[in-house]
């Protein structure tokens, strides 16, 4: 049966994903890629994910893999730290629907639309791994099992829930115990690396028992006395937790569910190293076990496709002790049976899609004389070719496997649609025949070297019908023709050596096309198109494809500043016209995005030609939207960018609004748009350095914004970049504010009071944006009695109470972060959704944006008759045209391997100017603190807005002692809101004040608020009754010892024989009496701050747990109503499950704290009654007697 027909659908790597200068990485195939190249294993067991479910798996596995290669890719744990702030960040936003632009950050976030994935085990993982970059070790055995159940088990927990099993609790037990053993044997592979490094991540209570030294272990490495015990202890704990994931599967009879499978296939590699390990006698140094085990594979595939037979712990058994001798010398690459007898059965169709998912088969080809009288098939190797690589670069693949390249092999390529060039074929001959002064990109690598000189000679003689005589000499082939046209496009026509037509000759004639993505002249393809548009439809005919940013980046190349080439102006307006018709008359999809726009206008200055150009085409109508919006939405985009602040911005955005905007220019009649008006506004008042009062006269006056009221000087001080009321108050004094009750245009002069009105009302609207920390400084300076107006309004219109507070709907006003959107908003279309402005006025930015693309739209549709809804005009950002190009031009160079490898995909945001905060800001939350202190109401507000806004950085400032201010005091009522809100974070903070810094323990702020509210709980003393111990009959020296004086009482001393004696012991067993009672007086200590939280929380952890119930047992009634019988598994919210596992850290501590601390006060626990050993007579054993007989 031919398997690969031309109907059959193959996905197969276009050129599009090839052929891409700085396109957008798709999402799903740079997981597939990141986990290819640093979790094989994982990549292997993606194959049996099918559909949208395989993107899922390898977004959740890249995420994983990310993360945990931050503690290798950076060298400052700072810069690790920013990372996995980067990330826990990303999970937020991933799940407020805003991922970041990051290609693992939008998988995730596609997986988690087409599933449920929660979040709690996502920022899990990330806390997991910031504990153990800041850690690097792990104290006990049971630390390195929590890390890998924080790690490994939830990353098979979310795998578990992608596939709508995660309320199974047998699965999820067996998979906690899979992710555990899969974390050991991890660092158990790589303790070489570690080593290296000079970490040992092996638990230090397991070394100390086997004497192993870190040292040695860095020196030696495996000849490291005690390293091989301890490697197997750790080694038998993975392979118990495989033991008991095996056990999970009793009830089925050991088999793994058929849904659940995929998720499991991860315990085969474990069990194979561990085995392997085992083999080298625990020696975690041994060279074997760095080698990749080829069988992996094989098993992987066999457990996935023979389920009813195989178990997925087919190593899973206790390692024998560990041996001085080597193993057995049995063969270790001997094949299962049951494998064989399986692929001597099979349909070849199966064997062919086996081999076509493999990197390299030669392997796979050697198994059984079947797979390889299978794979010798010269159909089977070209198709493996064409499916692996596609059409575009199959042939060349397989000149680098030359002795698979057969004449029979080339026939069926090229009848296949294999791409074959007159490029292709010189580059095979200078290679081939190391032709002297070839440069080629392959020169140095084995690649056509390996074909037979007999099957050369029939690639040559197919070429010579092809091609007819090819040119072989130095700088003769089509590759050096194209880079000579690249090079001398800036000449003048007559002085080229290489000409339009004989470019295009090459291109139509000799199909020259890059050979693969390792080729150079891949990248400059999209140039030569940009500069000669002509090129693009005889590329397109040797397969070339454009993506929308390559699209964009031959557009920049078009309106590229040209120096020094001596074209008048007006040529290079009419060239840069012309080439942009015609390109888009070649292609319907070729047009100029409102990305590449904006990016012309931001050079308005520096590249007149291109702004030209730009604004002649908008006048011809070949722009699909109109140029005076886009302007617009540009101007209104740097309201909230750092660049504001900078005079070369302030100088493009003054042309951009005179040239479109100006009243005068646009109509008088129609007013300045708003937000543009603020824009401009805060060129004058927000510029670095500040300008003079005359220079913004001047500026103002030229901008036709005079006059200025006192709603405009509002709007600008509440700019997160004007951090000084000064110069614009100066300006109001100077210049006056226009008169409302006036009939005509009248300027009066503000007063006092107006200003002191206006100053208060910034400080009120301030206190909301957690950046105008400095403004409310220099306020408080000028007004003192703002201090008093601030607290009134936080404590009256700002007070969180506890009743008040609503899951998913409360909201705090106060405290909010200023990075939460200021990370990757490069591509800003103009909508003001910033955290930190809380006015209502600014959210009308997306009605006008809505508006703009409303007149756009119908600007499109009266020009070109298309509608925008067909077309992705683009978003805008912050750069210029000459940055882009940088960036677009740097994008294929090969990056440093401690580079950060999305720093592609971070773009504006990453720059200073596209900043949404200022250079050096001062948070309000800070201010407050140092301004009203730590035990004021006002700071106490402001720490509850803190929490439930989940502001880092603000609650970070609260719980830090200053030399100024010590820390806020925390208080139960914080718990109770982050239990009510379920936001546990930043919560570890909150138990590592109480467990190391002994916080002291209020239940609200009002008892630290109000003078001597917090007083020592003391207990009173309690008469405890200790009875004396049973005694039985005693000797009387006790009480003759007991007695200070050797006189013998008489009859006649009546006092001493009535008086009490309580150091006789047997006075009132003499007389008669009833035994006496001793009473002794026992202070109960006092209760410490620790065990006051400890008994709160711990009455929290019970209503938490009571909550829980009630919610598990409403899930099950409504699973059992539907019919679910299976067991229901209903998962603990984040904060229940963090409260649990610090709490058992706070009972701990008290535990030691209790037994270091010496008591006051002794108790002799034993009785007085009880033996003296120093009186004590034992007497010797009865011997036996001898029994004799008589004579």
């Amino acid at each position: 049966m031919f398997l690969f027909s031309p109907a059959t659908r193959l996905r197969t790597p276009t050129l599009r994903r090839l052929l891409s200068v700085s396109a957008p990485v798709d999402p799903a195939a740079y997981c597939v890629d990141l986990v290819r190249k640093h979790d094989y294993h994982s990549f292997l067991i993606g194959k049996f994910w099918t559909g949208r479910m395989q993107q899922a798996y390898f977004a959740i596995k890249a995420f994983s893999t990310e993360l945990a290669m931050i503690q290798d890719s950076v060298s400052n744990p700072t810069i690790g730290a920013m990372r996995i702030q980067f990330w826990r960040d990303a999970v937020r936003d991933i799940y407020a629907n805003k991922p970041p632009r990051h290609p693992i950050a939008i998988a995730l976030h596609q997986a988690i639309e087409m599933a449920e994935l929660p979040a709690y085990y996502l920022k899990r993982i990330v806390d997991a791994r910031d504990a153990e970059m800041r850690s690097g070790s792990y104290h006990t055995a049971d630390a390195l099992v929590a890390h890998a159940e924080s790690v490994s088990s939830s990353v098979l927990y979310l795998l578990l829930a992608l596939r709508g099993l995660g309320a199974s609790e047998t699965l999820a037990h067996a998979a906690s115990h899979l992710g555990t053993a899969q974390t050991i044997s991890t660092l158990l592979r790589g303790l070489p690396h570690h080593a290296a490094h000079r970490q040992l991540p092996l638990p230090l209570d397991i070394c100390a028992r086997h004497g192993v030294k870190q040292e040695d272990v860095f020196r030696y490495g495996g000849d490291a006395a005690g390293i091989d015990g301890a490697v197997y202890d750790v080694a038998v704990l993975a392979n118990d937790h495989i033991l008991t994931c095996r056990d999970m599967f009793k009830d089925g009879g050991g088999r793994v569910p058929v849904a659940a499978m995929p998720v499991f296939l991860a315990a085969i590699p474990v069990a194979s190293f561990l085995g392997r390990l085992e083999q080298a006698n625990f020696d975690a140094f041994s060279k074997s076990l760095a080698a990749r085990d080829w069988r992996v594979s094989w098993r992987i595939y066999r457990a996935a496709f023979t389920l009813s037979r195989t178990s997925i712990c087919f190593a899973a058994r206790r390692p024998q002790p560990r041996r001085p001798f080597p193993p057995s010398a049995a063969s270790s690459r001997s094949s299962p049976t049951a494998a064989m007898a399986f692929f001597d059965s099979c349909p070849e169709e199966l064997i062919h899609l086996v081999v076509f998912e493999l990197e390299d088969p030669t392997a796979f080809s050697c198994t059984t004389k079947r797979i390889h009288r299978i794979l010798t098939q010269p159909w089977v190797r070209a198709s493996f070719f064409l499916v692996r690589h596609g059409k575009d670069q199959a042939l060349y693949h397989a000149l680098g496997r030359g002795r698979l390249l057969s004449p029979r092999v080339l026939d069926i390529l090229l009848a296949g649609g294999a791409h074959f060039s007159r490029y292709l074929v010189q580059v095979a001959v200078h290679h081939y025949f190391s032709t002297s002064g070839a440069s080629h990109f392959s020169s140095r690598a084995p690649w056509v070297k390996s074909v037979p000189l007999a099957n050369m000679a029939y690639f040559l003689s197919v070429a010579a019908e092809t091609f007819g005589d090819i040119p072989r000499g130095k700088n003769e082939d089509d590759g050096y023709i194209f880079q000579t046209f690249l090079r001398e496009a800036k000449y003048a026509p007559e002085n080229r050596s290489v000409s339009f037509e004989k470019m295009l000759e090459c291109f139509e004639t000799y199909k020259f096309m890059p050979l693969s993505i390792r080729d150079p002249l891949l990248s400059q393809l999209p140039l030569a198109i940009a500069l000669e548009p002509r090129l693009l439809s005889p590329a397109q005919a040797n397969g070339f494809s454009f993506s929308p940013t390559m699209r964009d980046f031959v557009f920049r190349k078009m309106f590229e500043k040209v120096a020094g080439t001596g074209v008048a102006l007006d040529n290079r307006v009419e060239a840069i016209c012309s080439n942009v018709r015609a390109l888009c008359a070649l292609d319907p999809s070729m047009f100029i995005t409102r990305t590449v726009a904006a990016e012309v206008c931001l050079e308005a200055e520096s590249n007149e030609a291109a702004y030209k150009a730009l604004k002649r085409l908008d006048r011809s109508g070949d722009l699909p939207f109109a140029l005076s919006n886009l302007v617009r939405d540009v101007i209104r985009m740097f309201a909230k960018a750092r660049a504001i602040t900078t005079n070369a911005t302030s100088i493009i955005l003054t042309k951009l609004y005179t040239e479109f905007l100006h009243p005068t220019k646009s109509s008088p009649a129609v007013p300045v748009d708003p937000r543009v008006r603020r824009t401009m506004l805060l060129t004058v008042f927000a510029a670095e350095p500040a300008l003079l009062q005359n220079a913004m006269k001047e500026r103002i006056q030229t901008l036709g914004l005079q006059p200025i009221n006192l709603d405009d000087a509002k709007e600008v001080l509440l700019s997160a970049f004007v951090e000084s009321h000064y110069p614009i108050f100066e300006y109001l004094r100077r210049e006056g504010i226009p008169d409302p009750q006036a009939r005509k245009h009248r300027i009066r002069r503000v007063s006092s009071g107006e200003l002191r009105m206006l100053a208060e009302q910034v400080a009120l609207h301030s206190i909301t944006r957690e950046n105008k920390g400095k403004t409310l400084k220099r306020l408080f300076e000028a007004y003192p009695a703002l201090k008093d107006v601030v607290a009134e309004a936080v404590l009256t219109e700002h007070r969180i109470e506890m009743e008040g507070i609503v899951p998913g709907e409360t909201s705090a006003r106060l405290a909010r972060s200023i990075y939460r959107n200021s990370v990757n908003e490069d591509a800003d279309d103009g909508s003001d959704s910033d955290s930190e402005d809380g006015s209502d006025e600014e959210d009308d930015m997306d009605i006008d944006q809505e508006e703009s693309y409303a007149n756009e739209r119908s600007d499109i549709e009266s020009n070109d008759g298309d509608s925008e809804d067909d077309r992705d005009l683009g978003a805008l950002g912050l750069d210029p045209l000459s940055v882009m190009l940088q960036r677009d031009e740097s994008s294929t160079r090969r990056r440093g391997r401690r580079r950060w490898q999305y720093y592609r995909f971070i773009s504006s945001s990453s720059s200073n100017n596209a900043s949404r905060v200022p250079a050096e800001p001062q948070t309000v939350s800070k201010f407050i603190k140092a301004e009203y202190g730590h035990d004021h109401p006002v700071t106490a507000v402001f720490f509850i807005h803190a929490i439930v806004n989940d502001n880092y950085s603000a609650i970070d400032a609260f719980l830090t002692d200053t030399t100024t201010s010590p820390a806020v005091p925390i208080t139960l009522l914080h718990f109770r809101i982050m239990a009510k809100l379920d936001v546990p974070s930043y919560s570890y903070s909150f138990y590592e004040r109480i467990r190391t810094f002994k916080a002291p323990f209020y239940r609200t702020e009002q008892e630290y608020i109000s003078p001597g509210a917090k007083q020592e709980v003391k207990a009173e003393p309690k008469q405890i009754k200790l009875e004396s111990p049973p005694h039985g009959r005693k000797r009387a020296r006790r009480s003759a010892t007991s007695i200070h004086s050797y006189t013998l009482p008489d009859s006649d001393d009546e006092a001493l024989f009535n008086s009490d004696d309580l150091n006789d012991e047997f006075y009132e067993y003499r007389l008669g009496l009833k035994r006496n009672k001793k009473t002794v007086k026992v202070v109960e200590p006092v209760k410490t701050d620790l065990h006051q939280w400890i008994e709160a929380l711990g009455e929290l952890e019970k209503e938490e747990q009571r909550k829980y119930k009630e919610m598990r047992k409403q899930r099950v009634e409504q699973e059992r109503a539907a019919g679910n019988d299976r067991k229901i598994r209903v998962p603990k919210n984040d904060f229940y499950r963090q409260l649990t596992s610090n709490l058992r850290d706070l009972r701990e501590a008290e535990r030691l704290e209790s037994r270091a601390r010496v008591p006051e006060q002794a108790m002799d626990v034993v009785g007085s009654d009880a033996d003296d050993e120093d009186y004590l007579q034992t007497r010797p054993p009865r011997k036996k007697r001898k029994a004799t007989s008589l004579p």
